[in-house]
C-alpha cells in the first residue's frame, strides 16, 4: 500500500474516531442529566413525604396540648430546667 493511501486511511479513521468519541460524550452527558433529574425527583418526593409526616406530627402534638394544657406546660418547664442545668454545667 502506498504511503499516501496509508496516510489518508489513517486520517479517515481518526475523523471517525473523533466522531465516535463526540457521540459517546453526548450520550454520557444525556445519561448524566437524566440520572440527575431522576435523583432530584426522588429527593423532592421524599421531602414532600417527610414534610407531610412532620405536619401530621405537629398536628398531633397540638391536639395533645389542647387536651392537657397543664401537663404540657409542666412538661415544657421540666425539660427546659433539665436542659438549662445541663448547659450551665462547667
Amino acid at each position: 500500500m502506498p504511503e499516501k493511501e496509508t496516510t489518508e486511511t489513517l486520517r479517515l479513521e481518526m475523523e471517525q474516531l473523533r466522531a465516535d468519541m463526540a457521540a459517546i460524550a453526548s450520550t454520557l452527558k444525556t445519561l448524566g442529566v437524566e440520572g440527575g433529574n431522576d435523583v432530584y425527583d426522588r429527593l423532592r418526593q421524599s421531602a414532600g413525604k417527610v414534610k407531610g409526616e412532620a405536619e401530621d406530627a405537629a398536628t398531633a402534638v397540638g391536639l395533645r396540648i389542647e387536651e392537657r394544657p397543664l401537663t404540657a406546660v409542666l412538661l415544657s418547664f421540666l425539660i427546659g430546667a433539665i436542659l438549662g442545668a445541663l448547659f450551665t454545667r462547667r
